[in-house]
């Protein structure tokens, strides 16, 4: 059997995952510090990173533990 999974964004916003997953936005932040959700974190020369959940690597995982 196949399963076929359709990924509309490979990194989300932290306050969008918030939003998807019902959560709030300091309960996933904490999550990312303690290292529970890959996190990307883009940065701009000069400015402070904004950090991203990597859905993609979620998914994997996801995928190894079925």
């Amino acid at each position: 059997m196949s399963l076929a999974i359709q990924i509309d964004a490979p990194y989300l916003a932290i306050p969008e995952y918030a939003k998807r997953t019902g959560q709030t936005v300091s309960a996933v932040t904490c999550q990312c510090d303690k290292g529970q959700l890959p996190v990307h974190t883009q940065t701009d020369p000069g400015k402070r990173g904004k950090r991203f959940i990597n859905m993609l690597a979620l998914y994997k995982q996801a995928d190894s533990q079925a």
